[in-house]
Order: C-alpha cells, then structure tokens, then sequence
C-alpha cells in the first residue's frame, strides 16, 4: 500500500531537501528553520519517512553523477 504525503509533508520534505542542496549556509539555515517550522506538526513517523524518501534522492543523485 502506497501512502500519499499531505501538502504539509511535501513541504516539510522540500525545505529539507532544500536546506541540504542550498548553495550557502545562509540560504540552508532558512531553508531548516522552514523545515522545523513545518515538521513541529507532523508525526515522527511522518517525518522518518521524509528523511528516508531524501536519503533515496540524495544517493540517486550521487549515482547518476558517476
């Protein structure tokens, strides 16, 4: 069964994304204080599963460099 993320989720999950890929510390520490904003109402396991879902896109885009 696939579950599907709440807007909220997706942009919790972009601002993380977001603050990990952003050009320059001022811009990640943004992008962070976005995501704790947004994470303080999600569930842990909604969050877990954020992370997991980046930490998929991240090793994808570190294969496809290769």
């Amino acid at each position: 069964m696939t579950k599907q993320l709440s807007e909220h989720q997706k942009k919790f999950t972009e601002a993380l994304m977001l603050a990990i890929t952003a050009p320059s510390k001022e811009l990640s520490d943004e992008c962070v204080s976005m995501a704790n904003q947004l994470g303080s109402s999600l569930s842990k396991k909604d969050i877990e599963l954020s992370m997991m879902g980046i930490e998929t896109a991240l090793e994808y885009m570190e294969s496809s460099n290769d």
